[in-house]
Order: C-alpha cells, then structure tokens, then sequence
C-alpha cells in the first residue's frame, strides 16, 4: 500500500504541475480559474496521500511494537509508540 499511495502523490503533482502550465498558457481568465481550481484540489488530494501515509506508517509501528536503536522502548503492539520514543 505504501507504493501505490507514493504512485498516487506522483499522479497529483503531474496534474498540478500541467494545471499550472495550462495556468500560464491560457488566455481567457475561465480556463485559468478552471486550471487553479485543479492546481487546489491535486495539493489538497496531496495533503490526503500525505495523512495516510502516515497514518499507514502508525498503524506498521503500531503493530510491531515499538523499537529505537535496537532497544525495545516498553509499548506493547498497538500502542502509540510516540510516548516512549519520540517521534515517528
């Protein structure tokens, strides 16, 4: 899953990067407003890639307890692994 949610961050930021270029290219200010209103909704299609992935990589941690250096830090699986080991 972690490889196709990276796949899906590759196809938004293909869409915005032609949006913009459509953007520059456009001469009536409705195909710019149309090209800015896809520009907005592929970052926030980003942002949702972005929450789930970490929210994927949580949820791995989760389940295979917690680890820092090859020292376990106490959490059973399942547990926030953030509280004894700092961030993820």
């Amino acid at each position: 899953m972690r490889r196709q949610l990276h796949e899906l961050a590759n196809v938004f930021t293909g869409v915005m990067i032609a949006a913009g270029l459509l953007s520059q290219a456009a001469d009536r200010e409705a195909i710019r407003q149309y090209a800015a209103n896809i520009c907005e909704d592929s970052a926030r299609g980003c942002v949702l890639v972005r929450e789930l992935r970490m929210q994927l990589l949580t949820t791995v941690i989760g389940m295979e307890g917690c680890d820092e250096g090859g020292r376990s830090c106490g959490n059973t699986p399942g547990e926030d692994c953030r509280s004894n080991c700092g961030e993820v």
